[in-house]
């Protein structure tokens, strides 16, 4: 995800990041904001989908955490605006996720 490359000036008006943050890791996590913060429109979301690790999971996943996922992307310019948490929708009882919800601010304009 660091190496997001899009052709001509494309943003959106969401983005969703759904059980990928843990496959970005640790040491690419602040340009993956960036350019995920670049991809955005003013007023624009981010949705981020976190689970912590339980220890069994294969060593390519990174680990999720709440706060410091939050200062990376308040540090590239968005403001946390919503937080959910929920259980598994597999039923799987040793998985937990939280999703944030990052807005960059100014208006969305809908066109």
């Amino acid at each position: 995800m660091p190496h997001l490359k899009f052709l001509g000036n494309e943003t959106f008006g969401f983005i969703i990041l759904s059980a990928v943050w843990m496959f970005v890791p640790e040491k690419d996590r602040h340009e993956a904001a960036r350019r995920l913060s670049n991809l955005i429109r003013p007023g624009g979301k981010i949705a981020v989908s976190l689970r912590p690790l339980t220890g069994t999971e294969p060593g390519f996943f990174s680990r999720d955490d709440i706060q410091r996922t939050a200062t990376i992307f308040a540090a590239n310019g968005l403001t946390t605006v919503e937080r959910y948490d929920q259980a598994d929708t597999l039923g799987r009882p040793d998985r937990n996720w939280t999703t944030l919800v990052f807005q960059m601010p100014g208006y969305l304009a809908v066109s």
